[in-house]
């Protein structure tokens, strides 16, 4: 991955994949040995939603807990990957694949692997 804005990619495009591909269900103990949460607090009092930035590779990620009984992806719990390379409303987000694409996509929305596991 090349650099963003104000940090650094340490890992190759391989490596990123592997972390979007390998975020849990919920952010637990395990994820926060590697994992910084950067959720501005004014933020935190209006929204559920929490921000994170890997503390080796500096990728930011947000994590959007469900609510219940709400249709679609708001049902569900699910991951945002911010592109650090993004110019624009289109590519703001990044898929499960590292690739960009844009905000409020499907693919931008990436439900984790054992979705309900603790």
């Amino acid at each position: 991955m090349s650099k963003g804005k104000g940090y650094a990619f340490s890992g190759t495009t391989g490596d990123i994949v592997h972390l979007i591909q390998n975020l849990p269900p919920k952010p637990n103990k395990k994820f926060l040995e590697d994992w910084n949460d950067i959720t501005h607090p004014e933020a935190r009092k209006n929204s559920t939603n929490i921000k994170y930035e890997h503390k080796q590779t500096g990728l930011r990620v947000r994590f959007d807990p469900a609510t219940p009984g709400a249709p679609g992806f708001n049902g569900k719990d699910h991951w945002h990957v911010y592109n650090p390379n993004k110019t624009s409303k289109k590519d703001e987000y990044l898929d499960e694949n590292a690739n960009p694409t844009k905000r409020n996509s499907d693919p931008s929305h990436i439900i984790p692997k054992g979705q309900g596991d603790s």
